[in-house]
């Protein structure tokens, strides 16, 4: 902690955290359209989030990674206009502290009930059994693929919108058994934290790799000053994989999607032709391409 609070103003904030964007091969724009997964009532939780672990009379604690439970949790509670607790080690949501140290929820004990119900008639028995108590880490599966079950049901709980190419890169490099990082165990297998904050710090460190200049800021300035300066960009993207109910993306009239063109060439070969399935020319043929985080559409001009 002492490490992460020797940064300096004038110097972080000199500091370029952004990777530039990828070069294009084809032209794309946005455009508004309809938002499909708009929810008629908002979900009552703004302002409700707590540090207590113990749920308040009437209420159970439900931890991170029973991403159905979780789910259909919201869903009764939205349709009852019941309010519901989000439980984390820190209060303030505009700090990334706050993302990282999330605990699970506090549903009505009559609607966690119903949820399991109706899980167990869906056949999600494994979701709908009894969970534990926060607190204590829990005891790490000694199978690869449990190891594995576990860390994509705490990302799919904590991050319902993170793409699935990032999801499956984390899980691959944080949580492999016996893995290690300059000689210490990666903290995806630390025996000695809880697997709901082992699986934020993964995803967090996913982040500032793979989607920040963090590699480069660390050549060009010390640790604590390029952590902060990729502290905001970080926090953006935690934010965008959350759920749509904490994003307001649920209650939008209409969202942007983003429309490639790909234009068709006279060096294109029949066969690449015929892979694409263009047959009628001087048509626009629009094709869905499938997206965990964003809504896209694919346009083919010839």
């Amino acid at each position: 902690m002492e490490r992460a609070l020797q940064y300096s103003d004038s110097v972080w904030r000199n500091l370029n955290p952004l990777k530039a964007p990828p070069k294009m091969k084809h032209k794309s724009y946005y455009e508004a359209v309809e938002n499909a997964d708009k929810k008629k009532k908002k979900l009552e939780f703004e302002r409700q989030v707590t540090i207590d672990r113990e749920p308040p009379p009437g209420f159970e604690f439900i931890p991170t990674g029973h991403p159905e439970l979780s789910q259909e949790c919201k869903e009764q509670s939205r349709d009852r206009d019941a309010m519901f607790f989000i439980v984390s080690n820190s209060k303030d949501t505009l700090k990334l502290d706050h993302h990282m140290n999330r605990l699970g929820y506090h549903f009505r004990r009559s609607i966690v009930e119903a949820a399991r119900k109706v899980l167990i008639e869906r056949g999600h028995h494994e979701q709908a059994a009894y969970v534990h108590k926060p607190g204590k880490p829990e005891p790490i599966p000694n199978s690869q693929w449990e190891i594995d079950q576990e860390a994509d049901a705490v990302l799919r709980d904590l991050f319902p919108r993170i793409p699935h190419t990032d999801r499956q890169e984390i899980i691959d490099h944080a949580f492999k058994k016996d893995g290690t990082f300059n000689g210490e165990i990666k903290v995806g297998m630390a025996k000695d934290i809880t697997l709901a904050r082992r699986v934020q710090l993964a995803a967090l460190a996913h982040i500032r790799h793979t989607h920040t200049r963090y590699d480069e800021l660390l050549k060009e300035s010390d640790w604590a000053n390029a952590r902060k300066a990729v502290e905001k960009p970080c926090l953006d993207i935690i934010v965008k994989w959350r759920g749509d109910e904490e994003t307001g993306r649920d209650q939008l009239d209409e969202i942007l999607r983003e429309v490639i063109e790909i234009s068709d060439t006279e060096n294109d070969s029949e066969d690449e032709r015929s892979c694409v399935g263009l047959q009628q020319p001087r048509e626009e043929q629009l094709g869905r391409l499938s997206s965990d985080s964003s809504d896209m559409l694919l346009l083919l001009k010839l």
